[in-house]
């Protein structure tokens, strides 16, 4: 019975880890400019369903093949032109490193759904508006040059809206589908010409 168990332990353990989906990589550069970078690399199998292949977005922010894709049952390994990526598998995140004429950089990845920079779950858009503060019948409206937008959070600066009703305001918030979540509100002073 204990040779059982430790033989089905082992299989368990011994699984190999899944390449194949949509990987967001994160690249810390070095010396070339402190900073991090973004890749998307998918990982398929070949038709054949004997190796893998990859396509990385290229700094065109194209989808262009890679080179070679290797996998060990742990390790991934993708050849880009001068790049070879190395990332250790472990469920839906990776860590490893790329190596470049520029040298060695640590990278992360995220296994997600799309091939989105931004993630599966992109964080709301901030943004800043300037237009006219009109009251509705059901709120407010920023109305600027080309639209009017409606809040979704309007009740919590009513006092403030309420006192910048037909005046110049620009409202700083975040991007909520289709309606501003307000963060503050200031006067806009127009450019007198």
């Amino acid at each position: 019975m204990q040779v059982v168990a430790l033989l089905l332990t082992t299989f368990l353990f011994a699984v190999d880890q899944d390449p194949t989906g949509n990987w967001k990589m994160t690249i810390k550069v070095g010396h070339l400019g402190e900073g991090l970078r973004t890749v998307i690399l998918e990982i398929t199998k070949e038709s054949d369903g004997d190796g893998y292949k990859g396509q990385l977005t290229s700094m065109q922010n194209r989808m262009t093949d890679a080179d070679e894709v290797t996998f060990d049952g742990e390790t991934l390994t993708v050849w880009y032109g001068s790049y070879e990526y190395k990332l250790k598998i472990e469920g839906d995140s990776a860590q490893g490193s790329v190596m470049s004429p520029a040298g060695t950089q640590d990278v992360t990845a995220n296994r997600q759904s799309s091939q989105l920079f931004a993630g599966d779950t992109p964080e709301p858009y901030q943004k800043t508006w300037r237009g006219t503060i009109e009251k509705q019948q059901d709120g407010y409206t920023i109305v600027t040059r080309r639209n009017a937008f409606d809040f979704i959070n309007a009740d919590a600066f009513d006092e403030q809206l309420l006192s910048f009703v037909d005046q110049d305001a620009v409202i700083t918030g975040w991007w909520r589908i289709d309606k501003i979540e307000i963060l503050s509100i200031e006067p806009w002073a127009r450019r007198r010409r």
